[in-house]
């Protein structure tokens, strides 16, 4: 749905329709795609059901709400390789790309370093 359709209306409205019915916000889950969607959410809740059971909720991006699991979950992970723990960051391709820069700055030349990035 395009935008000013009532996407963030009806997502707010339906969590405070759940929770004023009986719901439990720790049990709620709203997921967007944007983080200034995420934001607005948080925002409008907020509003309609008060800080208490808003922050019980949560909410988020697809990707900040997956990273906080993971890292809430970091004993589980460490299980599976034992080089992780909590503290781990995920990158995407241009934070890939500039740790590769910053490393290999110093040990090749610049054509060999944009040869290395472009491997990527």
């Amino acid at each position: 749905a395009g935008p000013g359709s009532g996407k963030t209306r009806v997502l707010t409205s339906r969590i405070a329709y759940l929770i004023e019915n009986g719901e439990q916000p720790f049990r709620i889950l709203a997921l967007t795609f944007t983080t200034k969607a995420a934001n607005e959410i948080k925002s409008r809740i907020n509003q309609m059901i008060g800080h208490e059971k808003s922050s019980q909720i949560r909410m988020g991006t697809f990707h900040s709400v997956c990273l906080k699991l993971l890292r809430e979950s970091g004993e589980g992970i460490s299980e599976i390789d034992p080089k992780l723990n909590k503290k781990f960051s995920i990158f995407d391709s241009e934070d890939s790309k500039r740790l590769i820069k910053s490393v290999t700055d110093n040990q090749f030349s610049k054509d060999e370093t944009r040869k290395i990035i472009l491997k990527i």
